[in-house]
């Protein structure tokens, strides 16, 4: 990555890649063809970058979706998330889940299993996805100045969708809008009761399209 100037304190380092990365992302690949989800997501799925905060000891990053995204996924459970982290936070992370502004669910991992590759945490009670209001789905942290934790993928960043940041408790902001082109490294897992998500049909006539769901 090129270097990019300091925007309010918030600067992106290049990622590193290996081999046990790379493969831990196949294994991740290989369970989600197992499972009856649907994964929402605004990154490649592939980590470039991580960013960092100076003067900033509490960050907590998400992804949103509006109802029109997850229209056809009301009622459906999350059963899990995959992020990516560059570094170890000290006191380990807090997942959080909002609908709109309030949050519905918390869960506090104090170590990720590992760093440098794409992890999945699996929730711990059920969450079902209510399509009547926005969804944020995220993670805060502590760091220390000199730390590059969230990973990103390159962008086009998807503007208060896939790059949203709150620094010290602040309302959410776009990463995108500070100049920073990124999403980040985060997934939604999702299964309905049945563990088939129905994402909605169309109706074929004469091989014309006639009507949706």
């Amino acid at each position: 990555l090129q270097a990019m100037p300091q925007t309010n304190g918030i600067q992106p380092q290049q990622a590193m890649q290996n081999e046990d990365a790379l493969q831990a992302a196949e294994a991740l690949q290989a369970a989600d063809a197992a499972l009856p989800t649907v994964k929402l997501r605004y990154d490649t799925g592939v980590n470039s970058s991580s960013i960092g905060a100076s003067g900033t000891p509490n960050i907590e990053v998400a992804i949103r979706f509006a109802p029109a995204d997850i229209i056809n996924l009301h009622g459906a459970k999350i059963k899990a998330v995959d992020i990516y982290l560059r570094e170890q936070p000290a006191d380990g992370i807090r997942l959080n889940i909002r609908r709109g502004d309030e949050i519905i669910y918390t869960q506090n991992v104090a170590s990720v299993p590992a760093i440098n590759e794409f992890v999945r945490i699996g929730l711990t009670e059920e969450v079902l996805i209510d399509a009547s209001d926005d969804l944020y789905v995220g993670y805060e942290y502590n760091q220390q100045d000199g730390m590059f934790v969230a990973g990103v993928s390159t962008g086009p960043a998807v503007i208060n969708k896939g790059d949203l940041i709150s620094l010290a408790g602040s309302p959410f902001e776009s990463i995108g809008l500070m100049g920073l082109d990124y999403n980040w490294n985060i997934a939604v897992l999702v299964e309905d009761n049945s563990g088939i998500v129905d994402l909605g049909y169309r109706i074929y006539r004469n091989q014309e399209a006639v009507a949706d769901s």
